[in-house]
């Protein structure tokens, strides 16, 4: 990783998919990363929580929480869709993935990342699709991708 040291956590977070009773954790979530990505201005709490109620029961995506106890911590959400040169083809392409930040810089984010993967090749998804920049530890994100 670029300039920073991943540590191990002897935290024993949980992750799972989400629920509609995590939809308030996660729009939490989501508004803390629109504020560190200095967006504040481009964010909708009301489309934020249509987005994620439609598709948290629906299975042309993924959603996972990562909690801390009870508390949602971290999140990963992304949406099943043909491949943009062959729609035969299935990728996940991810929407959100953020984590608070004080837990990144432990085994969090990576393992949450993980699970999204295995949960994307489960429903069929031949890759995966991850947004890079959103200005929040873009040199660590960077890092992920070699």
């Amino acid at each position: 990783m670029v300039g920073q040291q991943l540590s191990i956590s002897k935290k024993a977070y949980s992750i799972r998919e989400a629920t509609l009773l995590d939809v308030d954790g996660i729009l939490k979530l989501t508004k803390e990363f629109s504020e560190e990505a200095e967006a504040p201005d481009v964010y909708n709490e009301a489309q934020v929580r249509k987005i994620f109620s439609a598709y948290i029961p629906d299975q042309d995506g993924v959603c996972l929480c990562m909690l801390d106890g009870r508390e949602v911590v971290g999140v990963i959400f992304g949406i099943m869709q043909q491949h943009t040169y062959n729609p035969e083809l299935c990728v996940l392409a991810e929407m959100v993935w953020f984590v608070t930040e004080e837990h990144r810089n432990t085994t969090a984010s990576i393992r949450l990342f993980k699970e999204f993967e295995k949960a994307g090749v489960s429903l069929g998804a031949k890759q995966i699709y991850m947004t890079l920049r959103s200005g929040v530890n873009s040199e660590v994100v960077e890092g992920l991708y070699g």
